[in-house]
This record gives C-alpha cells, sequence and structure tokens, in this order.
C-alpha cells in the first residue's frame, strides 16, 4: 500500500470541496479578472469541485487497493 496515492486523493478531495464551499475563492479565478462572477461560472465551479471530490476518491481507493 502507498501512501503518495492516497495523500493526492486526500488533496485533490480538499479542493473539492474548497471549490463547493467557497467558488468565489481566489484559487478559482483567473490572475487578470477582476469582474465579478456571474451565477453560471459560480455553478460551473462547484460542478468542477464535485467532480474533483469524486476523482479524489477514485484516486485514494486506487491507492489503498495497490
Amino acid at each position: 500500500m502507498s501512501v503518495f496515492p492516497i495523500l493526492l486523493g486526500l488533496a485533490v478531495i480538499a479542493v473539492g470541496l474548497i471549490a463547493n464551499k467557497n467558488p468565489e475563492s481566489w484559487l478559482f479565478r483567473r490572475i487578470d479578472d477582476d469582474f465579478e462572477r456571474s451565477d453560471v461560472q459560480l455553478s460551473y465551479t462547484r460542478y468542477g469541485g464535485v467532480v474533483c471530490s469524486m476523482m479524489g476518491v477514485v484516486i485514494s481507493m486506487f491507492g489503498m487497493l495497490f
């Protein structure tokens, strides 16, 4: 059992949870974007957070299996 995939999966899950909880964070903005984000962009960031969390679970499970 390798520790690196498990830690990587946990980090990806954490980024996904942050995207769901706070989609207006500076982590999810472009560098030169100073405008207020629309509801469509925020919902897209939340959707990306859900997908990111699911991928983190898959990565963690893969790390536990091998």
